[in-house]
């Protein structure tokens, strides 16, 4: 869905640039540790021009508002800024600089906290131990409450400080020693931020008795957002662990609710109280009302109803996602995360054309930023990494609209310009390159040998395990500190050494990468019918291969893969994803109904079931045949039960034939 602040073609109306030609807040002189809470509406300048695009002028101002790194919500507010810095450019000396200004960060709200003696924290342990068992306040409470406004905001400080340190710890080292160290800080984060927002919900109470429906007025909407985007945060972060690592860190007294995250984290907007399918209200909470935070956990908010969706359906709300949308592009049109956020939405409703404009769109504001700054190679370096997200929405746009030459370029581009995966950047260019070759006056010798050698450098792209921060870019040492290497890389990894294996061939690959990028799922019911037809045409070619008692090595492979392929496509092409949006105006007559693709699809996985054990290598195409089989037959059930108000007697047989088999495949 368009917003309103967006044109259809998904370029940016010309607006004031408000937020850069505004006078910046006054910043007091000198300062008084006291008076702390006085840098906030500077913060709130600097996050503003940060959101909008102003990203260099930002950091730069939060430089230049406190040279002396001494002021509480300034250090917090540039270490933020050098924290997301670092995860977008992954490079070593970025990631030690965030490092070092958040441990500074950290440093400089512990001077700013309440100080306790040693014999007032062992009474306190007792205490909230005890309450614990009895259900009373705790002396933890009795504490926080005692403390100033500018000592709770310290210790919200202290903790995020904590925080930030923790996972640029984790991703930087890479290694099981400082997992376990900083998982230790992400203790105490989470014990601080649990006391701090237990004290708001006694506080909100006690005030709500003498005052119903109203919040405690003298805890100030910064501090309330903070607490609900640390809380909230830590809270969805133990929601999405595996359930069994959940129940270890249950053991610890820490509560994993994703529906209570969630809610938590729209607090701070106001994004409540509103109808599951409601994707157009705007939120209770203005922007004159709302706290430092409050973007922050919007963004959040964004990032997992767009982007954990892809993983997890538990908790997803696109009607959430799309509110969000609405209210932020109008309010920061030129802003290129919520250009990404759209371009994201339009992917997920199966509008992949809209997306690539809208990513379009982010890059030019993106290279307008990045080239009007004096600062050069650095600038340069942080757009350009921003950058990259859009080649990869756009390269995945492309394969949903199944034109690969496209998607190719932007592939290329990641490729040359490396960053998170060498390995993936470079198949991705590799069969999509291959796949143009297979047109006709497209067959160069020279691109012939170009996708050779990078499919026989593809295995030694992959990040080693033992490799030294120094080597691995920071998302790859998370993955390291828990043993892992990126599965994504292992699958194109064993792809590329088949493509060798087999006399430099694969059958389908651009189709079956746009099948991992879920790009068959949101692609137009038009582009279904273009890729059944590549379907057809790989058929063709195996059934044409000689026959006789001994099949080539991969022969079963590749027919079960093609017939996944074209399973997958009937079965979105029978039922659209639940999220599509389909065009009213779309006059183009039905390949085939509903019906006859199921049917088809049907059909088409019986047969890979039936090859399944001849398989050499794929044996993971049958299980994922099975998950589609089962899921086809869900949109179909859901249909008869709908129906079945008007004639059960007539549904139930096929009801319940569906049923049978969705409990056998289960």
């Amino acid at each position: 869905m368009a917003s309103e602040a967006t044109t259809t073609n998904g370029t940016i109306p010309e607006i004031p640039k408000s937020i850069i030609d505004q006078t910046p807040p006054p910043i007091s002189q000198p300062y008084d540790p006291a008076n702390a809470l006085d840098d906030l509406p500077p913060v709130v300048y600097a996050l503003e021009l940060f959101l909008a695009s102003y990203m260099v002028e930002s950091e730069r101002y939060c430089e230049e508002s406190d040279p002396e790194r001494q002021r509480m919500y300034m250090s917090t507010g540039y270490g933020l800024v050098q924290c997301v810095k670092a995860f977008m450019t992954y490079a070593d000396e970025d990631i030690v600089a965030a490092i070092g200004h958040t441990k500074h960060g950290a440093h400089v709200a512990q001077l700013h906290r309440r100080k306790a003696g040693i014999t007032s924290r062992l009474t306190g342990l007792t205490t909230t131990v005890a309450s614990a068992f009895t259900g009373g306040e705790g002396s933890d409470m009795a504490w926080i409450r005692g403390m100033t406004p500018m000592e709770r905001h310290a210790e919200l400080v202290y903790a995020e400080a904590l925080s930030e340190k923790a996972m640029l710890g984790v991703v930087y080292s890479g290694d099981w020693m400082a997992f376990i160290k900083e998982a230790l800080n992400m203790r105490t984060t989470i014990a601080i931020y649990r006391s701090l927002y237990r004290f708001i919900q006694i506080s909100d109470t006690a005030w709500a008795s003498s005052h119903p429906g109203e919040e405690d007025p003298s805890l100030d909407a910064h501090f309330r957002s903070g607490v609900y985007l640390g809380y909230g945060l830590s809270t969805l972060i133990l929601s999405l662990l595996p359930g069994k690592l959940q129940s270890i860190v249950e053991l610890f007294g820490y509560h994993a609710s994703r529906a209570e995250g969630l809610q938590v984290l729209g607090r701070a907007g106001g994004w409540g109280g509103k109808a599951p399918d409601d994707d157009s209200s705007p939120p209770s909470i203005d922007k004159g009302k709302e706290g430092v935070r409050r973007p922050i956990c919007d963004m959040i908010l964004l990032a997992f109803h767009l982007v954990i969706s892809s993983f997890t359906t538990l908790g997803v709300s696109l009607p959430t996602a799309s509110r969000l949308i609405k209210y932020y592009a109008q309010r920061f049109p030129r802003g290129p995360f919520y250009l990404f956020a759209q371009g994201r939405m339009a992917l997920l409703q199966s509008r992949p054309a809209d997306a690539i404009r809208f990513h379009q769109t982010a890059l030019d504001v993106l290279e307008e930023m990045g080239s009007s700054h004096d600062e050069g190679k650095e600038a340069h370096k942080q757009f350009a990494r921003l950058a990259a997200i859009s080649y990869w929405e756009r390269a995945i746009g492309y394969l949903g609209l199944f034109d690969i030459r496209s998607s190719m370029e932007e592939w290329k581009r990641l490729h040359e310009g490396g960053g998170w995966s060498k390995a993936v950047y470079a198949y991705g260019y590799a069969v999509c390159t291959y796949r143009v070759n297979q047109d006709e006056g497209d067959k160069s010798e020279e691109s012939r040998n170009n996708v050779i050698a990078l499919m026989k450098a593809i295995p030694e792209l992959r990040q080693k395990i033992a490799g030294t921060p120094s080597q691995s870019p920071c998302f790859v040492n998370l993955l390291i500190c828990a043993g892992k290497s990126i599965p994504l890389e292992k699958l194109v990894a064993r792809k590329a050494r088949k493509f060798i294996l087999q006399g430099n061939r694969l059958v389908l690959p651009a189709l079956e990468m746009a099948y991992w990028f879920l790009a068959i799922a949101h692609a137009p019911r038009n582009v279904l019918v273009h890729m059944l037809s590549e379907v057809d045409g790989a058929l063709k070619n195996l059934d044409a291969e000689p026959k006789n008692s001994h099949y080539r090595q991969g022969y079963w492979d590749d027919i079960c893969l093609v017939r996944f392929l074209e399973g997958v496509c009937l079965r979105f092409l029978a039922f659209a994803d639940s999220d599509a949006v389909i065009p009213s105006f779309d006059s183009s007559p039905e390949p085939m109904s509903s019906e006859e693709a199921a049917s088809k699809a049907e059909i088409s996985f019986k047969t890979v079931f039936e090859h399944g054990p001849k398989i050499d290598f794929d044996h993971h195409v049958v299980y994922y045949a099975r998950m589609f089989r089962l899921s086809s037959y869900i949109p179909f059930y859901s249909s008869l039960t709908s129906t079945q108000t008007t004639n059960s007697d007539d549904c139930s047989p096929a009801k319940n034939g569906i049923q049978r088999l969705m409990n056998n495949l289960i």
